[in-house]
């Protein structure tokens, strides 16, 4: 299932005249690799925020703090993967 980045860059690539190559098995392996790293990465940055809040359960204004910056941590881990994943794309 393609994410909707992928479905995206997609669109974006026809409507530019881009068209992309198929993956050889070595660049799906590399993909799947830094995807599930990704995720292992943002699976753990939850953990610590869960624990962090934990502590600080009676302090709502610490708990929004926490979460957006969980959110943001996410959001930067997704898009250092999705930038990994182009360069590997490109390689072939």
């Amino acid at each position: 299932m393609k994410s909707a980045l992928e479905i995206a860059m997609e669109k974006s690539n026809k409507m530019e005249g881009r068209s992309r190559k198929g993956l050889n098995d070595e660049q799906k392996k590399k993909i799947a690799e830094r995807r599930s790293i990704a995720k292992a990465k943002v699976a753990e940055a939850e953990i610590m925020m869960n624990s962090r809040i934990a502590k600080v359960l009676g302090e709502p204004e610490s708990v929004q703090l926490l979460r957006e910056g969980f959110a943001q941590e996410k959001e930067k881990i997704e898009a250092k993967a999705e930038k990994d994943v182009e360069k590997i794309r490109e390689e072939g």
